[in-house]
């Protein structure tokens, strides 16, 4: 029963990731400068989680064998590590822009609601586009995340014959 609902909520992460993988790509994260993630890393969270699958539906397939059970292990936990690569920095970041948009409340409120003069940006242009992952919502950032250490929880414990 384990090996079936790492299977499902593999494939609920992977519906997660998806939609911010749609989101990364129309947002031309493969573009220099649009995006801080690396195309290499992506590819390989990509990729990873895809072999993880097809490993741990080998695994149902072919009579469990040990061997499979700890590659598949292995294969996504590193695939794991490769999300914690991106999810990481994008959560300081974005953790600093909530902290930032808090001090520039609070210094609105003591100036009395007058508008605060904005610094000049001597570079104000298309360099200043945001990164692409500043669209991701929030929820599903988590959400696939969470779904994904679920999975390689399942994962182990199939591994050790838990299931």
């Amino acid at each position: 029963m384990l090996p079936i609902m790492a299977l499902v909520t593999w494939l609920v992460a992977a519906v997660l990731g998806l939609q911010l993988l749609r989101i990364w790509v129309q947002g031309g994260g493969g573009q220099p400068g649009r995006s801080h993630v690396r195309l290499s890393v992506m590819l390989g969270h990509a990729g990873g989680a895809v072999a993880a699958v097809a490993l741990l539906v080998a695994y149902l397939l072919v009579d469990r064998p040990d061997r499979l059970a700890w590659t598949t292990v292995a294969v996504t936990l590193t695939t794991s590590l490769l999300g914690a690569v991106m999810y990481i920095p994008w959560w300081l970041r974005r953790r600093r822009g909530l902290q930032a948009r808090a001090s520039r409340t609070a210094e609105l409120v003591a100036a009395g609601g007058a508008p605060l003069p904005r610094p000049a940006s001597p570079s104000a242009g298309p360099s200043d586009v945001l990164p692409v992952e500043r669209r991701y919502p929030n929820r599903i950032v988590l959400a696939h995340g969470l779904v994904a250490d679920l999975t390689l929880a399942l994962v182990v414990l199939v591994a050790l014959n838990l299931g």
